[in-house]
């Protein structure tokens, strides 16, 4: 009986410690069942709610625990200050399409509805479009009411401003004064331009007798051309008579083309030599500035800016 109790003691107490020390790391096949209920709540499903000024989600502890845990997105406000031009239905009219509104990018010239000469508008200035088109020497003029003017309505030179379709108080008030903005200052760096450059031709020796021949030949060209068109109706004697005319302002063009070649080449020449001592107006730090300036706007007026 003693031999039967000595190898069932050593038997059980090496089954236990086998057991105790291994059967964790076993398959789930040999591991006791367990109910749901009793089993100890898994910490990597409990989460934690985060709320911000316009956002309420929640966080899983494992992506805390990680190095680099993947940002929750947050919704931001809608910008109130950017509205898509083209998802409003605002692109640049084609030439076939009537457009809705309008931007001066210059200082553009207005006209009555004979097409007579009236005046100038600021650049800048936002026109609305209405149903009027007058075609016309200057191209097609387009009836618009500017946006300062409470006085009756202007044709104005399609080529001489920017046309858009749509409406544009569908932008955000403050794309409008951006885009304002962005042509007043492209007025400003064409206007400092030309008076760099004006000032640098001044100081031409050759500029005064340069631009002199360029007006004369200008003038006997177009002079020219008038007799043209007179002769395409004439007949007999008058036909005879502005032939001679005609015969006498090309013969005259020739010298003046030749006097210009020459003064113009001059002027070249000597530029060339005191490039340095002019002014530049691509290196000039108040046009670089101005353009810096447009630059940080084109991202608020695609579609718009040109």
């Amino acid at each position: 009986m003693k031999l039967f109790w000595i190898p069932f003691i050593v038997i059980l107490l090496s089954g236990t410690t086998t057991i105790y020390y291994y059967a964790p790391t076993c398959s789930a096949t040999v591991m006791p069942y367990v109910p749901n209920w009793m089993k100890p709540q898994d910490p990597t499903l409990i989460t934690t709610t985060f709320i911000t000024n316009k956002v309420v989600g929640t966080i899983l502890p494992n992506e805390l625990t990680q190095k680099n845990p993947q940002k929750q997105k947050e919704v931001l406000p809608e910008d109130v200050s950017f509205v898509s031009p083209a998802l409003e239905g605002i692109y640049y009219a084609r030439s076939s399409e009537h457009p809705g509104w309008g931007i001066t990018h210059q200082e553009t010239a207005f006209y009555n509805e004979k097409g007579s000469y009236l005046g100038t508008i600021p650049i800048g200035e936002i026109l609305n479009c209405l149903k009027g088109k007058l075609a016309s020497s200057k191209g097609d003029l387009i009836e618009c009411q500017p946006n300062s003017s409470t006085n009756a309505p202007l044709l104005i030179a399609r080529k001489d401003a920017y046309f858009f379709t749509g409406d544009y108080n569908k932008l955000a008030a403050k794309q409008v004064q951006m885009l304002i903005t962005y042509y007043q200052l492209s007025g400003k760096i064409a206007e400092r331009r030309r008076k760099l450059l004006d000032e640098g031709a001044n100081l031409n020796p050759h500029f005064q007798a340069s631009r002199t021949a360029l007006v004369a030949l200008t003038q006997n060209i177009e002079a020219a051309k008038q007799l043209q068109q007179q002769l395409a109706g004439a007949t007999g004697p008058k036909k005879m008579s502005l032939d001679e005319q005609l015969r006498a302002l090309k013969v005259k063009e020739t010298g003046l083309k030749i006097t210009f070649d020459e003064t113009q080449k001059s002027f070249v020449a000597w530029k060339k030599q005191h490039l340095s001592e002019l002014p530049n107006p691509e290196t000039d730090p108040t046009i670089k500035a101005w353009y810096a300036d447009k630059q940080k706007l084109l991202p608020s007026l695609p579609g718009l800016a040109f």
